[in-house]
């Protein structure tokens, strides 16, 4: 009952220490090897991931160490088994198992294994968890329930740090839009900055280039108004004549200016 209680409180410790960990794949797999390992009392921890056609050695502690990232053929291993079954697995001795690799067991020395699945969900499974020994029929019912329980632990794990991968790839995805539209945006206004000083420069233009015709016509106006009696017929016609000389120079101005004024507006 003392092993039982111990085993139960380092599954609790794990899930709290993972629970105050950043969450990252490796770190937690690590973590998961090691707790296993310990309170199994195995000779070593192997965490396999599927990957296509093969389990992947992601984590491994003991003698398995010098497996880590090996690749093995999920349907040529127990593991393979495992996935595809979705069961809790005991080899009692290798030696006598034809589920096994018994070549990588037998340079290992090893003659029991016990492994359990990494569950997402009651329909996805992603890899294995598997302790092992030299000894034959090395593991218990407490052994199994303790897998289980480091295997359920991881497994939930794996799926949190999944699903907070695919959260912040959203935010990263969404905070990249905002930067192409506030990138836009500032284009615009640039844009429309530029747009205004040359609408301010060509209307600042015109009104130079129109002031003195205005003028022009202004006093010519003012001449014919006040002191028409005075005039004569021929000096009437030659005031007359400048004030038509200056609208036919605004006129022309105004024809010329048109196409400056139609391209502004036509980049609104």
């Amino acid at each position: 009952m003392q092993t039982e209680n111990y085993r139960l409180n380092v599954v609790i410790a794990t899930q709290q220490e993972i629970a105050g960990m950043e969450f990252n794949h490796n770190s937690v797999m690590d973590l998961i090897a090691r707790r296993t390992h310990e309170i199994s009392y195995a000779d070593g921890v192997i965490i396999e991931i599927a990957e296509n056609d093969e389990v992947v050695i992601q984590a491994a502690t003991g003698l398995a160490v010098p497996t880590l990232n090996s690749r093995i053929k999920i349907d040529s291993c127990i593991s393979g088994l495992c996935l595809m079954t979705g069961q809790t697995l005991y080899c009692q001795d290798t030696e006598l198992d034809d589920r096994v690799n018994h070549p990588l067991w037998l340079q290992l020395g090893i003659r029991s294994i016990l492994l359990a699945p990494l569950r997402f969900s009651d329909q996805q499974i992603v890899g294995v968890l598997k302790v092992f020994s030299k000894k034959v029929d090395a593991f218990n019912e407490q052994d199994i329930r303790s897998l289980q329980l480091m295997a359920g632990l991881l497994g939930l794990a794996m799926r949190h740090i999944r699903e907070v991968e695919a959260a912040n790839q959203l935010l990263m995805s969404e905070l990249a839009r905002h930067e192409r539209l506030e990138e836009e945006l500032q284009a615009a206004l640039k844009k429309e900055k530029e747009r205004n000083q040359q609408t301010t420069q060509l209307v600042s233009q015109i009104s130079h280039d129109f002031r003195t015709p205005l003028a022009a016509i202004q006093t010519s106006s003012e001449l014919l108004q006040f002191y028409s009696d005075n005039f004569s017929p021929e000096k009437k016609t030659e005031i007359f004549e400048r004030i038509h000389a200056s609208v036919f120079h605004l006129t022309t101005m105004l024809d010329e200016a048109r196409p400056g004024i139609q391209g502004a507006a036509g980049k609104e």
